[in-house]
């Protein structure tokens, strides 16, 4: 509840006890502390419900109630970091700006996990299927007789590295799973 108020919350399709989770999570506990908060005894329910699509839509609509019942924006947050690591500054406190930096930094988001996308079209899978259907041999012959013969992008090694080619190739076939 916020402010003594149940907030509207679109599509509402949440049980109690997923609605006690949103409240709890909205408030500031972790995912893991909310659902246990509300009732749920699994260790990993939090991250459970936050994969949830209404589970995510409920907390951002509740956020959004927050936001707006408190007059509370981003930007007001982020001029409130910056004012105080100002004020830091010039009280030349550098454990408390650094502090205040790094709250700025995760509230932009620079502390999330990058994600990488990598595409592989299917001329790309058959090629891919064809140098792991090989051996060993195969493969160092590929790699010493015809260097051109697979298209694609791939990055040759200098003559200098050529040593540590087949120490590789070993590990590799120590490493595959013997069916």
């Amino acid at each position: 509840m916020i402010g003594g108020k149940k907030p509207f919350i679109r599509g509402n399709r949440l049980n109690v006890q997923q609605r006690v989770f949103v409240e709890h999570y909205v408030a500031g506990m972790s995912a893991s502390a909310a659902a246990k908060a509300a009732g749920y005894k699994h260790d990993d329910s939090g991250s459970v419900l936050l994969k949830k699509p209404y589970v995510r839509s409920s907390i951002v609509q509740m956020q959004l109630a927050v936001e707006r019942n408190s007059e509370m924006t981003k930007k007001k947050v982020m001029d409130g970091f910056l004012s105080a690591i100002e004020q830091a500054k010039t009280l030349g406190d550098p454990t408390a700006q650094i502090q205040g930096w790094n709250s700025v930094a995760k509230m932009c988001g620079y502390f999330e996990p990058q994600k990488h996308e990598v595409n592989i079209s299917v001329q790309g899978k058959v090629v891919v299927e064809r140098l792991q259907s090989m051996s060993d041999e195969e493969l160092l012959k590929l790699a010493t007789e015809q260097p051109n013969a697979l298209e694609g992008e791939y990055t040759a090694l200098d003559a200098d590295d050529s040593d540590d080619v087949l120490p590789l190739l070993i590990e590799r076939k120590l490493n595959e799973p013997s069916y």
